[in-house]
């Protein structure tokens, strides 16, 4: 983000990561989600140590679609 120079660009993605702080706060209890994504970091995280970029990316898209899927389900003031 600091390497874009942007003003514009700092300016969303600091307004997006108050929004995911608090989808983060709202979820993390739920359904065992703790300790669905440490194991989803966890694995991320080998995958990066291992330099395997395309099983990082798809490991990154997974999670980011079960949590979608779990904020749609479970986060009603989104509705």
């Amino acid at each position: 983000m600091e390497l874009a120079h942007s003003e514009l660009f700092s300016g969303q993605i600091s307004r997006l990561k108050i929004h995911m702080r608090a989808i983060r706060q709202r979820t993390i209890g739920d359904d065992e989600r703790r300790a669905h994504t440490v194991a989803d970091h966890a694995a991320i995280m080998a995958a990066l140590c291992d330099r395997d970029a395309d099983r990082a990316e798809e490991l990154v898209r997974q999670h980011a679609i079960s949590l979608a899927g779990h904020v749609r389900d479970n986060v009603t003031y989104l509705r």
